[in-house]
């Protein structure tokens, strides 16, 4: 399973011409996973400034199969933009080099165990319901795509607090 990683990292470490890694989330040995900034998303005269996202790069491991990758290219087109309930949306995805990566919206969100009881307590039960409805329809979703989520914990649920959402932190699955 991925572990939390907080080191920064250089600055200056772009991906496709665009896309400034800031810091890593999570690494395992298929895949790395920063956040990031969209340096076109914005004016903004600094990446500090511009619009926050989540970057997977993933680690090619031997040569790649080229109805695997056609495949895999396909359902990455079907899904990009597209809005699902609780989990992130695809906003691009390609290559960089010899790297395969995929970039996801990133909308300040936390983890479960870093937010209070009296916190949660404070949002309408209205709100707690549908954000449990939209994390039951992640999972479920997840599922029907034929994955299983076997580590659903307050570490990988993502709180935003200010709009009243939640998601799985499934990055790319």
């Amino acid at each position: 399973m991925s572990g939390a990683v907080g080191a920064a990292v250089d600055s200056l470490s772009i991906v496709a011409n665009r896309f400034a890694l800031v810091r890593p989330l999570e690494e395992s040995v298929y895949s790395a996973t920063w956040l990031g900034s969209d340096q076109h998303a914005s004016d903004a005269p600094s990446p500090a400034a511009a619009t926050q996202v989540v970057v997977k790069q993933i680690k090619q491991r031997g040569s790649p199969d080229a109805d695997v990758e056609r495949s895999f290219e396909l359902q990455l087109l079907q899904y990009r933009d597209q809005r699902f309930a609780g989990l992130p949306t695809l906003i691009d995805h390609g290559w960089d080099g010899s790297r395969r990566y995929m970039v996801f919206e990133w909308c300040g969100d936390q983890p479960l165990a870093d937010i209070s009881a009296v916190d949660m307590a404070k949002l309408p039960r209205a709100v707690r319901y549908r954000m449990a409805g939209d994390l039951m329809r992640a999972v479920s979703s997840v599922h029907e795509a034929g994955f299983l989520h076997l580590c659903l914990s307050p570490e990988n649920v993502l709180i935003n607090l200010a709009e009243g959402t939640t998601r799985l932190r499934s990055w790319g699955t």
